[in-house]
């Protein structure tokens, strides 16, 4: 009742008087935490975090903020640790661990650990762009070319009809400087779907982006005059060409 009149000091006096007479209260730990913790004293916070959750090393509530503490002040790999644990023993919520620890390993340069978790997360959500693309990135650090373009494959093969897998496949390609791979992609996938509106201004562009102008803009326009092409489309390409 006191902390939520607003009295913290109060609040935080009672707390501490708890904890002198029973310093094996995980709660009273766990509370004192989160009030530091809201007021910006991280470390107090974090201290009495770790403590709560040696009294009751099994409470999820503890271990979720604790690594959350952590990652506030990039210590990552006790953060992965604890994250690494929920992930056995919360399972409900696996999905969002194998996020943070994807992300955690990533930001420490421990690739096959970023893809390891990757892999998790998109067992439990399927496959998705913004994995694959995450992926790529890590197969091209650890200089494994063939799997980072198995990601895009297995992406294109996950949503045939989506075209804009396909462009993003021979865009790639050509970030990597492999020019003709990439622009093998785009007659390929155009031999697919003839005429396809997505496919042809993303394939304009990658010729601008080469240097032939003339051919991109003559992509760029045959959507323009397409009569079955969507209107918003146009829209969107009419404000690119004007930039």
């Amino acid at each position: 009742k006191q902390r939520q009149a607003g009295a913290i000091r109060a609040a935080v006096d009672n707390l501490y008087r708890c904890n002198s007479l029973d310093n094996n209260n995980s709660e009273v730990f766990a509370v004192l935490a989160d009030i530091n913790m809201n007021n910006n004293y991280t470390a107090a916070a974090i201290d009495q975090m770790r403590k709560a959750t040696e009294l009751e090393p099994h409470n999820i509530d503890y271990k979720i903020s604790l690594a959350n503490y952590l990652v506030n002040v990039y210590e990552l790999r006790e953060a992965a640790k604890l994250y690494e644990e929920l992930v056995k023993e919360d399972h409900k919520r696996k999905n969002i661990y194998y996020y943070y620890l994807a992300n955690i390993y990533s930001t420490m340069n421990e690739h096959e650990k970023a893809i390891g978790a990757w892999d998790a997360f998109e067992e439990e959500e399927g496959v998705n762009e913004t994995i694959s693309q995450q992926k790529f990135k890590l197969y091209l650090k650890l200089k494994k070319e063939k799997k980072a373009f198995a990601e895009m494959d297995k992406l294109i093969k996950s949503a045939p009809k989506e075209t804009k897998y396909i462009a993003l496949k021979g865009d790639l390609y050509l970030a990597i400087g492999k020019e003709k791979l990439g622009e093998q992609c785009y007659l390929d996938g155009l031999k697919k779907f003839p005429g396809d509106p997505t496919l042809t201004i993303q394939y304009g562009y990658f010729l601008m982006e080469v240097g032939r102008n003339k051919e991109g803009m003559v992509k760029l326009l045959s959507v323009l005059q397409d009569p079955k092409a969507d209107y918003v489309l146009k829209q969107g390409l009419l404000t690119r060409i004007a930039e």
